[in-house]
């Protein structure tokens, strides 16, 4: 059983690892200098490999073959892209497709080249970030947040950026139009129309056009769960994402909209940052829910269909205080959340021991590695907060 008491020098010397805000380069590490000296002296030791992000762009990384580790390639991405505090970052095997596939996390210790050859030829050849390739399956490497802390100061970054080549932005914004798109950052209607106004204007504003341009509002804004109803109420909702964009935030800047967008999206939804496991109830696996672990507890969400909007709803929520620990099942690939009911004065004023509800989800076995991941550094807090550093 893994859970809140399972405190080894080892693992916590693991954690502090991960949770540290800048990544420090061990005695292997090559400057930018050395690499080049390198690519002169033994060509063959510097490779490039291609590293996305959830949009859907597209980064390189130069390394050393023999010597770079994972933390190699997050340093020298945070070096090429500007990025402050590196901390809450990670790079993550997609394994067969975003949408429906699986997130593997890659540990900071593991050699790059060592990751890269455990995938076939034809996995490296097939580019399926989202979809996956159906019969013939595909990996990519992903950097993306790894975990959200409110007052971090890797949020702090984000939050502050003065401009739009700000890489803690960029990965904020990335990471939030992403989640949006999928449906899991509306919970009503008006929510829906005023984030996808937003987005659009922060889209548009580089075409340089004063024209509402209803197939970009489709193809690259609306959720797709949103675009399943008839045509009339897709129609509707397109005329009022432009009413609401012409009110007034199509004068705001790209810069500024962007911010705003996830200020509102990180004021509505608590589960803001994390990033969101698709589930299925372990008593009915045909009903499907979403796992969210947060700096607070952990989120079960649930879509509701009784409307086209899809709009996304608290399910059961939980705070880590509340969580005696969690089981994980390799067999069957569930997880099992053992939530406390009742508190500790309840139980001395009763005289009866805690009693433990069990929430217990199917998942995919890439996912569950990373839920688990997630559980266990949600569940010790940042390594520290922005006011305790200063």
């Amino acid at each position: 059983m893994s859970g809140l008491n399972f405190n080894t020098k080892q693992e916590d010397t693991q954690l502090e690892k991960k949770t540290g805000h800048n990544r420090m380069g061990t005695a292997s590490f090559k400057s930018s200098e050395m690499l080049q000296s390198l690519e002169t002296s033994n060509p063959s030791q510097i490779r490039t490999t291609p590293i996305n992000l959830l949009d859907g762009t597209m980064w390189a990384v130069r390394y050393c073959y023999e010597t770079d580790k994972i933390r190699h390639a997050m340093i020298r991405l945070k070096n090429t892209h500007g990025l402050q505090h590196d901390g809450a970052y990670s790079l993550f095997a997609v394994h067969d497709g975003l949408i429906s596939g699986e997130l593997m996390p890659i540990e900071d210790e593991m050699l790059l080249k060592d990751e890269l050859q455990q995938w076939t030829g034809e996995q490296q050849r097939n580019d399926f970030l989202f979809d996956g390739g159906g019969k013939v399956r595909s990996k990519n490497l992903l950097i993306r947040r790894r975990v959200y802390f409110r007052e971090s100061p890797e949020t702090r970054e984000a939050v502050l950026a003065e401009n739009m080549q700000s890489m803690a932005h960029t990965m904020a914004f990335i990471d939030a139009s992403y989640t949006f798109r999928r449906g899991w950052y509306h919970q009503n209607r008006e929510q829906l129309i005023e984030a996808a106004a937003l987005l659009y204007n922060a889209l548009h504003i580089h075409t340089k056009s004063e024209k509402f341009d209803t197939d970009m509002c489709v193809s690259e804004i609306i959720p797709h769960v949103c675009l399943t109803s008839t045509p009339d109420a897709i129609e509707e909702l397109l005329n009022d994402v432009h009413s609401r964009w012409k009110a007034g935030i199509n004068k705001i800047t790209g810069l500024q909209s962007e911010q705003v967008f996830c200020h509102k999206l990180s004021t509505w939804n608590p589960w803001y940052g994390s990033i969101v496991f698709p589930v299925s109830d372990t008593a009915n696996p045909l009903i499907f829910k979403y796992l969210a672990a947060t700096q607070d507890g952990i989120y079960v969400l649930t879509r509701d269909k009784t409307n086209y909007i899809g709009a996304i709803a608290i399910d059961k929520f939980t705070a880590w205080s509340e969580v005696a620990g969690w089981e994980k099942d390799n067999i069957d690939n569930t997880i099992a959340i053992n939530v406390v009911t009742n508190s500790n004065s309840e139980s001395k004023n009763t005289g009866k021991s805690n009693e433990v509800d069990v929430w217990s989800y199917k998942v995919k076995a890439g996912n569950m590695v990373c839920i688990i991941d997630q559980f266990i550094e949600y569940s010790h807090g940042p390594l520290c907060t922005v006011s305790e550093r200063e």
